[in-house]
Parts: structure tokens; sequence; C-alpha cells
């Protein structure tokens, strides 16, 4: 991320550099108007790709580059200050982190530690998700990718003829931003998180740092004046053009446009960015520090996050903490990242390689040992574990399949059908509802026709067609199965009922985008009701959890372990009439549903708030595993006395 050592760094550089930060940091400390500060992390990428590509290039051709040396260099300039934010954070989490977090930290601390992070979050959750804002290490995903980077171009440009550079480059470029945009809108967490989809954003820097000798004056020049049209590129784009307000994936055509944007300005080095005043001056102190900075910046509010129970603290705290970050940065800096990597190691390679296997393994030993300190009451990762119902594979990609895992029997004669909402209700069901199969798939809604377009959780128009397929492949499956004889039907509802106003519709035989209104997706799930209703079948909705949006799980575990627990909801209480105000929508929704002829509604709410205060655990039990959804052991509780009274409703159907 910065120039051979010994060289000053570019001024113009240093003040990209300053600009990306600033705008990652302001985008995770909320600040409104910026929801694309996230494309900070891609200008980063091309400073890399230009300085990493240069720095190897102008080595081989001099004679003096060596796989061992360039390693270590890396080493000494990225390791020492991540490692000292992984300890102190490791140490923070102690009073901060849950037992969920804590096994997040760590997995991600060691994914981190062998330059794989950026897999382990892919594999388990994606950057926009509620869960990654809790991650006090999500960051290092991009550090990951980068060295990765790191690790493979080396090999290619040294064993590679220089004369087959700028093909393999470029190349290397074009495939890569192919493979990006093919596989976005298929697989947009993979997307984000790999390497091969974004090697291209590397890959601009690096073909720009090998046709820079070929750049000449009226081309620099023309570059410069073009400057201030980047510039307003790279300013303008995170605000008013951000993949998700376009209905893209990231990285897309805003990535582009951005990446774009800095590859002119490196190449044109225009004046403005070169002057030397007070304002250019702050940006090349802020540019200096900025890998310290973004280090440092994630984890304080992460854990300002999590101690406010995942929700958003209050915007004065949020400031606060972004004057910290900048002075912790500097003290990172100063203390730790400019004095390592400024140590002489000529002939002492051996031991520094020694040493950077020693932090790592150090680094390691303390995260697993910090874990390790806490007395925990009980087992809160098992409590909190996702409910998927009778399987994980029920949790569908594609069209639903009566699969020997979502089903209880050979011959099932109940069906439940919707979101993570209805697989959560599977162990909530009384036997006598058995055999039963489970037709379910995250965050749709169980309405024919009508589906959500949300870009900044990686649902966009293919998502929505894919989500209106398999609904139409359950109500296939009743139609051809006349031995079901219920559909149990439960969901979330809000998706559909004016949380986005994007999304997708079936008019005609057609899918087409277009606003999704509240009153639109109420009318499809209606119609889906007298569908069902007009099969023979007997229907009951199920409504959602009492919640006000807050993990009261997560809360009753903070104040057992006495952890730091922040905001209006630290006492955690669930009151019914706040609960119903929440729901409002889907509420309002049961009643129109309860309208239906052959339809019968069940309201949660009632069932768990059999007071003014809604039940959080029964005899010990946490009844809950997050902001809504059921713990697996709490669903069955609910399920061993028939506490939904579904047993009792069905009791007709054997007679």
């Amino acid at each position: 991320m910065r120039a051979d050592p010994g060289m000053r760094p570019r001024v113009d550089i240093q003040v990209l550099r300053a600009v990306a930060v600033a705008m990652v940091v302001l985008f995770h400390a909320r600040v409104p108007g910026l929801a694309g500060g996230y494309l900070g992390v891609d200008i980063f990428l091309v400073i890399s790709g230009y300085l990493i590509v240069g720095m190897i290039a102008r080595g081989i051709a001099e004679g003096t580059f060596t796989l061992g040396g360039f390693f270590l260099d890396r080493a000494k300039r990225l390791l020492p200050a991540a490692y000292t934010v992984y300890v102190a954070t490791g140490i923070a989490a102690l009073w901060l982190l849950t037992e969920t977090e804590m096994q997040r930290y760590l997995e991600t601390l060691l994914g981190a530690l062998t330059f794989t992070a950026n897999i382990v979050l892919w594999q388990g959750t994606d950057y926009f998700a509620s869960e990654a804002k809790l991650n006090v290490l999500l960051h290092v995903w991009s550090l990951s990718l980068e060295e990765q980077f790191y690790l493979i171009l080396p090999f290619i440009l040294v064993l590679t003829p220089r004369r087959f550079w700028p093909v393999l480059i470029l190349g290397g470029l074009l495939l890569s931003l192919a493979l990006c945009l093919v596989a976005v809108p298929r697989s947009p967490v993979a997307s984000f998180y790999l390497l091969p989809t974004r090697a291209w954003e590397l890959l601009i820097g690096g073909a720009l740092a090998l046709s820079e000798p070929r750049i000449g004056a009226a081309l620099r020049a023309g570059l410069a004046r073009l400057g201030w049209v980047a510039f307003a590129v790279i300013l303008s784009v995170p605000v008013v053009l951000p993949g998700e307000r376009l209905g893209l994936g990231h990285p897309g055509l805003d990535a582009l446009l951005v990446t774009l944007a800095t590859a002119v300005l490196i190449a044109g080095r225009p004046g403005f960015l070169n002057r030397s005043d007070p304002v250019t001056r702050a940006a090349y102190w802020l540019g200096g520090i900025s890998y310290a900075l973004y280090l440092v910046h994630w984890p304080l509010f992460a854990f300002a996050q999590n101690a406010h129970l995942g929700q958003v603290p209050p915007l004065a705290l949020r400031l606060g903490l972004i004057a910290v970050s900048i002075g912790l940065a500097a003290a990172l800096f100063a203390g730790v990242e400019k004095p390592i990597h400024r140590m002489q190691l000529a002939g002492r390679r051996g031991r520094g390689a020694l040493a950077a296997l020693g932090a790592t393994g150090f680094v390691a030993l303390a995260g697993v040992g910090l874990a390790g300190l806490r007395d925990v009451p009980r087992d809160y990762a098992a409590l909190s574990a996702p409910n998927r119902g009778l399987s994980a594979a029920c949790d569908f990609a594609g069209d639903m399949q009566p699969l020997a895992a979502c089903r209880t029997g050979e011959t099932p004669r109940t069906l439940i059908w919707g979101d993570s909402f209805a697989m959560h209700l599977s162990g909530a069901l009384p036997q006598s509802v058995h055999p039963l199969v489970q037709a379910t798939k995250s965050n749709c809604a169980p309405a024919l026709g009508v589906a959500q377009i949300g870009p900044e959780i990686w649902q966009d128009a293919a998502w929505a067609r894919a989500c209106i397929g398999f609904n139409d492949s359950v109500v296939a499956y009743v139609a051809d199965h006349p031995e079901i004889e219920t559909v149990i039907v439960s969901s979330l509802f809000g998706q559909i009922l004016g949380a986005t106003d994007q999304g997708v519709l079936r008019v005609g035989n057609d899918l087409q985008r277009a606003a999704l209104t509240g009153n639109e997706g109420a009318t499809r799930f209606l119609e889906t009701l007298r569908a069902l209703v007009g099969f023979g079948r007997e229907v009951i909705v199920v409504g959602p959890t009492p919640s006000i949006g807050i993990d009261m799980a997560t809360c009753l575990e903070r104040r057992e372990m006495g952890l730091i627990t922040l905001g209006p909801h630290s006492d955690c209480k669930l009151g019914r009439d706040a609960a119903r105000a929440f729901r409002a929508e889907a509420l309002a929704l049961l009643d129109r549903a309860a309208a239906v002829p052959g339809v019968a509604v069940i309201d949660l709410i009632e069932v768990l708030c059999p007071t003014d205060a809604c039940l959080l655990q029964t005899d010990g039990t946490l009844l809950f595993r997050d902001a809504g959804h059921l713990s697996i052991a709490g669903a069955r509780l609910l399920g061993q006395g028939d506490r939904l009274g579904l047993g009792q409703m069905l009791a007709s159907r054997d007679d």
C-alpha cells in the first residue's frame, strides 16, 4: 500500500489515500449522504496495484528484486500494525463481545493471520448483512485480498519475460472484469470478497504502472486537464450513484467509474493534488496514516454497535469515534508502523522471517487464550444458532424439492411455506400436524408473482425472479399432491409491504421490474391465499413474532455475562404494545387474511405476550435467537405444549 522504502510518497497518491480512507470511515460512521462510501476500498486497490507492480517491475529491471526481500518488506509494512490492532481488539472483546461475536472474532482472526479472511467471511456472512456489522474484524477482508495478490503476482512477473508483461496484465484485467460482471448477479457475496472478481481493480493500477514510461508529455497534460472531472467522479459516485441505488451488486458500474477515475488522477498527476497548501498538507498527513486508520476505526464502530444491541449508536458517539480513531491511528503509525518498517534487515532476512512467523503464532495464541478467560454461564453460541427448521437444506436456492431432509414422513399431510419465519416454526409445530414437508427460502415472502429487490443485502432482480420461481414451484407441488391437506404460511411479510420501492412483478406471463408498494404486495399475498383455498386446502397464516427490532436474546446474554450494554433498550424488556406497533404493517395484513374464507390466522404476538410484557424465556430457555427468530430450543418448547394452538385448530382434520 506504499511506495518503495526510503522514497517520499507522492503527494497526489497520499491525497487519494486520504480521500479513500475518509470515505470508508464516514461510511462506517453512518454519516448521512454517503451511501457508497465503501468505494474508498476500490480506490485503495488501484493505488496498491499501481505501487506494487511498479515496485516489482523496477526491481526486476534493475536486478535488485528478490522474492524474499519483497515478502519481508510487505511483512514489515503490514503485519506489525495489524497484529497490534488484532491483540488490542481481543482484549477489548472481553468486556464488549458476546460469545457468538467472540467466536466470529477468532474465526476472522485466524483468517487474517493466514491471509484468508476474505474467504472466511465469504463462507460465513456478507459485508452488508446486519450480523456483519457486529464483526470487529470485518474490514480485514480487503487486507487478505491484497495479500493474496502480493503472494501471486511476484511469481508471475519473475517467471514471465518482460515483453509479455503488458499483455499478461491487460489480459488478466479484462478476464477478471468479465468474470466480475458475470458473477455479481449470480454470486454477489463471492464476487465481493474473492480475488478473481476483484483482481481487475488491482490490475488497473498495475497496467498503469507498466504503461507509465510510455505516457508522453502531451498525454499526461491531457489527463491532468481531466483531473477535476475524475476527482468529481470519485467524490460524487459514492453519494449519488452507489450500486444499490441502481439495483446493481457491488463491485459493478460504480466501482468501474471510481477505479478508472483514480487511474486518470494517478497518471495525470494534476496540479491541484500536488500543491503545497494547508488543505493538501493535511490530506498528505491523513494519507500517511491511512493504513493505521483503516485498521483501528472499524473495531471501534463494531464494538459500539455490539454494545447498543446491534442498533446504530447515537450520531454524537459516532462522530466522537471518528476523532478517537484518528488519534489512535496517529499513535499506531508513529509508535509501531513507521519505526518497524524503517528497521534495516540486510543480511538478517532469515531472522526477520522467523520473527514474522513467531509474531503470527503469538497473535493466534493470544486470541485463543483471551477468548478462554471468560466464565460463560451457558452455551450462548448454541442458543443463538440459526434455526432453519428441519434442515439447512430446506433453505432452497432454486425451486422447492421434497427432499428427505425436509420431510418428517413419506406422505406429508402438512406443508409449511414461507421465509425464515416459517423455518423457525417447524420445530414449534405439534406432533398432530406431522408428517410435514418444509418449503422455505430466506427473505422470500410466500406470495405469488411478487418479490422485492434489495441490493444492499445482495437481492437483485435475478434474486427476485428466483424467489418468484420458488413460490411458483411450491404452489405447483401443492396442486400436484392432493395428500397435502393443510398449508401453514408464515413470513416476516415486511419485505413486500413497502420495505423497498424496488421489486419484480408478474404482469401477464412476464416478470417485470416495477415499484413495489405495500398495497401491491398485500394484494398478491391475499390472491395467493385464495388460490390455496381454491385447491381445497386448509390454510393457516402464522404472523411474525413480537419484536421491536432489538436482539433481546443478545441483551439477556450481555446482562448475564456483565458485558457493557448501552442504549434505551439495555433493560432487555419487550412490551406487547411496542411489539404491535413495530409489526403494524404485518398485523394489518393478518386482519385482511382472516377475512378470506377458508383461512385461519394465528397472531404470535398474542401467543407470546400474554400480558403487557412479552415472554423472552420460559423455564430458563431462551425463546429467541435474535431480534425476531425463535431459537431451536425455544421452538421445541412451544411445540411440546402446542402453545401456538395449531393442534387444537387442526383437530377436526382427523374427525
